[in-house]
């Protein structure tokens, strides 16, 4: 299981980045700066295998879950 805050540290390799990035974009409080998570998000997808996407937004699904469980349903968990 991960731990949400450990997630949630200064990122050290683009995959960790990229992680933070698309978490913070399903959790961020305005669609402004859920946008702009996704766009950070987006600078980091080419130094990435489909294999660490996939891997990472599967880890997104799990810590938007711990999220939502620990602080109340405020996330929007899409992938779009």
């Amino acid at each position: 299981m991960l731990d949400l805050e450990k997630c949630l540290k200064k990122p050290k390799t683009p995959y960790q980045a990229f992680r933070m990035a698309m978490f913070l974009s399903l959790t961020a409080p305005t669609e402004t700066k859920s946008k702009q998570c996704r766009s950070m998000a987006n600078d980091w997808l080419p130094m990435l295998s489909n294999r660490s996407i996939n891997r990472a937004l599967k880890e997104v699904q799990e810590l938007v879950a711990l999220f939502d469980y620990k602080y109340g349903n405020q996330s929007q968990l899409t992938f779009n």
